[in-house]
């Protein structure tokens, strides 16, 4: 055995709670921690689930403890023992000799295999399953694909086993299928698998794929010559277009469906997918390039396949030859699609009018020809609307991003100058920075509106010592102060009104305004626009201001009004960055109106957009109050998991940011009752003041209720607290009246208490005022009536706010 690994040195955060190892959070983030190459394995407990049901699960919780510890045991420094989720464990070696671990690996699984376990009287024995693969640790999700393909060839091979990755030599990039393990375990465990999907879904694919690794299971793909078929141990793969007409077909699924069996849909790649394959393959993180990629292909894995064989002459693509395939129907089908051709690439459901029309499309959403994604139908198979308007002579209706493309593609076949400008301009609205200042290094002369263009990259990159420089070079007077006033801006320096004599300079002094909270001045600066004399630009940074000021005025409807206006600016003229800063603000708004929902839903449209672009910063703010939310929707692994990342990332400099994430962490913790943590993130808090520094209200306020959870009931001075603030002030009467009826508290004054205050700020709040009589529920928890009483309340606020999870958590954690 090697020498023990002592698993310290990393925040909580990283640790699993059962087990004491690192957790998945700590495998996301691993690239911040090693470099280079590494090996890694994935093994599991082999049925553990029969130790489950057998057992209970507490026996199985306890198998788990041993494993690890016995995983601990067989780790040495350099190397990092991992709880992936259930009873599968990642081990990862920073050494690079596959030999000697793998010896190491077969050394523990012989270990394990001969030890007996003894738990509540039973003997229990355990086995493992090993898979193993190597790579470089930028790779790390291909590197775990790839040991899991192996350790389900172990399972093949009858369990108990090490199996090594080998990579065929033909192999492509491998596009994920979400379902991909699920299919696995129903074989693994001798169901019957029927997988239907439609023309060039992907079938093939991923038949060949599974075939490796489970040479037992009969893959039949469904061709209409086939008669009879096995009825056990078959993967069938089948065309639901076939399923209407063809009875032989009925009659096999009819068959299979006579045993145990699970049936899955071949859906095409989800963004999030597709941006992962784009990133592991193309290598050029481009916004632009990844949003035209999947609109070319709509995550078509025959077709995503095909773009990326292309990748390396992305400008020479001609969008109509790659769609060149030869597609027959029946004249039935045939029909179906000519309804719809004239509806476009994206068929917008607002403007199908006609029932027909709308039965046409549902029939083709049935047969798997057309997908809903967001506000649109797509063709599952883009080539079909292609060669459809071709045969039908329509006229081509195509996403904005065609037409872009087009034109940069055009810009580098013509090599005019003008033409790279304009490109570059879009390029940078759009906000893809790398790609614009690509197309600005073929332009050969330095005029101004290159020199300004650049500058405003520099700013979005705040990089402001180069956007200074670019300013100096700007001739025009008017050009060079408008980049100037941006620098100012951005750098959160005094602008004077006096100063400000163009349009531009002027929405910087408003912007300014607000973020000084100078809301009264403001509100009259505002008025001094004449927004119908403003271009497409100045209009989308007035709505976003005022749309942005009136949420901070709590006047939502009205903000809906600016935010939806700019909404509809950026969409027309592919604004597509601040299209995700108006996601987020709709984010901010609905929180605060405490329709998480829809929060969510606005968060994660900003996310598919900032994650990819340049907007860091964005980007940190959104995953900030994205990690908020979850948590409030009771998802707190998924908010752990995104405070991990922030946490990573952080420069070591960044004392604020720090701080915030630490105040966030240790306030979730101690709203899932892990005070421990909770007192732990709170410690880290406070080492990052200095004496000098003002403790903030929400930090004194959170160390008094931790001292009171942990038994340190004492005289606290409340006086010198804001007050005016409606967070401070719920806490403070909650805090108030724990201190003062600690001792002599009964349901009568529980009562009169909560109607006060349920009443202060009425109907706003809400779930704050819940996370606190959680906290009271908590601290009076061995008083029966109050327990019962203030658990009626808080269930009731969680179903108001739909909230389910929460209630759940709640039950389970108090025992109600």
């Amino acid at each position: 055995m090697g020498e023990e690994y002592p698993l310290k040195g990393f925040e909580l955060i990283y640790y699993d709670d059962l087990t004491g190892l690192f957790n998945k959070r700590f495998l996301n983030s691993l690239k911040n921690f090693i470099s280079g190459k590494i090996l890694l394995t994935i093994f599991d407990i082999d049925d553990f689930k029969s130790i489950n049901d057998i057992y209970g699960h507490q026996t199985g919780d306890h198998m788990i403890k041993k494993v690890s510890d016995i995983l601990i045991k067989y780790t040495k420094k350099g190397e990092f023992p991992i709880r992936y989720g259930g009873d599968e464990f990642v081990l990862i070696s920073s050494f690079t000799d596959l030999e000697n671990f793998v010896k190491k690996l077969e050394d523990m699984k012989n270990f394990i295999q001969t030890t007996p376990f003894v738990y509540n009287n039973n003997i229990i024995r355990l086995t493992l399953s090993f898979g193993v693969s190597d790579g470089d640790i930028e790779n790390i999700h291909s590197i775990l694909e790839n040991a899991d393909s192996a350790l389900y060839l172990s399972k093949g091979k009858g369990k108990n086993c090490v199996t090594v990755y080998k990579p065929d030599e033909d192999e492509t990039i491998k596009l994920p299928f979400r379902f991909e393990r699920e299919v696995k375990n129903c074989l693994v465990s001798g169901k019957n698998v029927l997988i239907k999907g439609g023309v060039k879904s992907g079938k093939t694919y991923f038949k060949n794929i599974l075939q490796k690794n489970f040479k037992n299971v009969n893959f039949i793909e469904y061709k209409k010559d086939i008669s009879s078929i096995p009825s056990k141990n078959v993967c069938f793969f089948y065309d639901p277009l076939l399923y209407e007409n063809d009875q032989n077909l009925k009659n096999i699924i009819t068959k299979l469906k006579s045993k145990d069996y699970k049936e899955f849909s071949m859906d095409n790649l989800s963004f999030q997918e597709f941006i992962r394959v784009f990133e592991l393959s193309f290598k050029e993180k481009s916004i632009f390039l990844l949003n035209f990629a999947y609109d070319l292909t709509c995550g078509n894995r025959f077709l995503t396949l095909k773009f990326l064989k292309e990748k390396n002459r992305i400008w020479e693509i001609d969008i109509f030859d790659f769609f060149d395939d030869l597609l027959y129907y029946d004249s039935n089908f045939e029909n179906c699609i000519k309804k719809i051709i004239d509806y476009g690439f994206l068929i917008d459901p607002k403007r199908v009018k006609s029932k027909n029309d709308l039965e046409t499309i549902e029939k083709l959403l049935n047969r798997q020809v057309l997908f809903k994604e967001k506000d649109f139908f797509r063709y599952s198979y883009p080539s079909l609307y292609f060669y459809y308007a071709k045969k039908f002579k329509r006229e081509l209706k195509l996403p904005e991003n065609f037409k872009i493309f087009q034109n940069i593609r055009l810009g580098f076949i013509s090599n005019d100058m003008k033409k790279y400008l304009k490109n570059a301009s879009n390029l940078y609205y759009y906000g893809d920075l790398d790609l614009s200042e690509k197309l600005l290094s073929k332009v050969e002369t330095f005029d101004d509106k290159k020199n300004a263009l650049i500058g405003k990259i520099y700013l979005a990159r705040r990089e402001f010592t180069n956007a200074e420089r670019c300013c100096e070079k700007i001739k025009n007077k008017n050009e060079r102060e408008d980049l100037k006033f941006l620098v100012q801006y951005f750098k959160n320096q005094n602008i004077f009104e006096n100063e400000c004599k163009t349009i531009t300079q002027k929405l910087c002094y408003l912007g300014y305004l607000y973020h000084n909270m100078n809301f009264k001045r403001f509100i009259e600066y505002s008025k001094s626009f004449d927004y119908n004399k403003l271009d497409k630009r100045e209009k989308i940074t007035y709505d976003f201001l005022l749309g942005n000021f009136k949420i901070l005025q709590e006047k939502y409807s009205e903000s809906e009004i600016y935010l939806n206006r700019c909404e509809k600016l950026c969409r027309k003229y592919n604004f597509y960055v601040d299209l995700g800063k108006v996601y987020m603000s709709y984010g901010i708004m609905y929180d605060e109106i405490e329709e998480f929902e829809k929060s969510l839903e606005n968060y994660n449209r900003a996310l598919d957009i900032f994650r990819y672009s340049n907007s860091k910063n964005a980007l940190k703010s959104l995953l900030m109050n994205l990690a908020i939310l979850y948590s409030k929707f009771g998802d707190f692994s998924t908010s752990f998991d995104i405070f991990s990342t922030l946490l990573n990332e952080e420069k070591p400099d960044n004392i604020f940011f720090k701080r915030t994430i630490f105040n966030n962490l240790s306030f979730v913790y101690f709203n899932i009752f892990d005070f421990e943590k909770s007192r732990y993130y709170l410690n880290q808090l406070k080492n990052m003041y200095d004496k000098k520094d003002v403790i903030p209200d929400y930090v004194i306020l959170h160390e008094i209720k931790l001292k009171i959870v942990e038994g340190r009931i004492e005289l606290v001075k409340l006086d010198n607290l804001n007050k005016n603030d409606i967070i401070n002030k719920l806490e403070i009467e909650c805090i108030s009246f724990i201190l003062k009826e600690f001792k002599d508290v009964n349901l009568e004054k529980i009562e009169r208490f909560m109607n006060s205050f349920m009443k202060i700020s009425p109907g706003k709040n809400i779930l704050v005022k819940n996370e606190l009589l959680i906290f009271l529920c908590y601290i009076f928890k061995n008083n029966d009536p109050i327990k019962k009483y203030l658990s009626e309340k808080i269930i009731d606020n969680f179903k108001f706010l739909r909230l389910n999870t929460r209630i759940e958590f709640f039950r389970e954690k108090m025992e109600v």
